[in-house]
């Protein structure tokens, strides 16, 4: 059985006196028409203007009709108090110790989990495979099987894995734990209200050393590389790698993204993670 990282339990402990779900009254009148609603079960979150990225069919067209502009009104319940998250199994990702990579997923899960968060999790390539379902009181065991089981291969289409949970799951939260070497994914393309990003990341100079030239292997393709690697072979490198960091981080619904690289501390994502949820 996987353990949690020792740091995820005093987290957890951390953000619980904090709670995301917490309901502050607000000093309206009952008179404000956008507060008539009749029915039990009312939580409204918020009342905000329409965003170009919001559904056309989120407007509240009573209102619209009484103030002439659009309004999106966004419930506690509407945010089912969950999340999707999607694992990167894709043959790139064998650049990672695998038994680093499942403990860091099981421990990013079990902070998730323990507060309070409803989860559905797959690992992917090009598609979604192996699901885990995880309920506020249900144990991590079908993680922990999807972890230990799953063998990294094919091709990464995170794109495209979005895609299909968006179809397949409810929640509006997306967390994503890849390398991103497939730069066609876009956060705000996915479907998803907000999305959280962890990008692994093994800086190639630890790879590469000082040599000249590379030949390299592409695990997803399996063709050979052929590439220079003098100092404008590396400034081009870093360059696209600084591009695909960049649109990650700078899309609209991205709340969250970090780099995770071997060997540094595991704990500060787990406290970022929770504390953009708590904030």
């Amino acid at each position: 059985m996987i353990s949690p990282d020792p740091e995820c339990d005093a987290i957890v402990r951390a953000f619980r006196r904090r709670d995301s779900r917490s309901r502050t009254l607000l000093p309206v009148s009952s008179r404000e028409p956008s507060f008539r609603k009749g029915g039990f079960g009312f939580d409204l979150k918020t009342i905000r203007e329409y965003q170009p990225f919001d559904d056309p069919r989120s407007i509240d067209w009573k209102l619209y009709g009484r103030t002439d502009r659009a309004y999106v009104k966004e419930y506690f319940e509407d945010e089912s108090d969950g999340a999707a998250v999607l694992l990167d199994h894709s043959a790139s990702v064998r650049a990672f110790d695998r038994d680093v990579l499942a403990r860091f997923a099981f421990s990013l899960c079990y902070v998730l989990s323990s507060l309070g968060y409803l989860l559905t999790v797959f690992a992917y390539s090009d598609r979604l495979g192996a699901r885990a379902e995880i309920g506020r009181r249900s144990s991590l065991k079908d993680l922990d099987s999807l972890l230990s089981n799953a063998q990294p291969a094919g091709r990464t289409d995170s794109a495209q894995a979005a895609r299909e949970a968006r179809s397949r799951v409810p929640f509006q939260r997306l967390f994503v734990v890849s390398d991103f070497h497939d730069a066609s994914f876009v956060p705000s393309a996915s479907g998803f209200r907000s999305a959280y990003l962890v990008r692994l990341k093994v800086p190639v100079e630890s790879l590469a050393g000082d040599a000249a030239e590379l030949e390299i292997d592409d695990p997803e393709t399996g063709d050979r590389i052929h590439v220079p690697w003098d100092d404008e072979g590396k400034k081009l490198f870093r360059r696209y790698d600084a591009w695909i960091s960049g649109k990650l981080a700078s899309d609209p619904r991205t709340e969250l993204f970090v780099e995770l690289e071997p060997g540094t501390e595991r704990g500060p994502v787990y406290r970022a993670v929770a504390d953009k949820l708590h904030v």
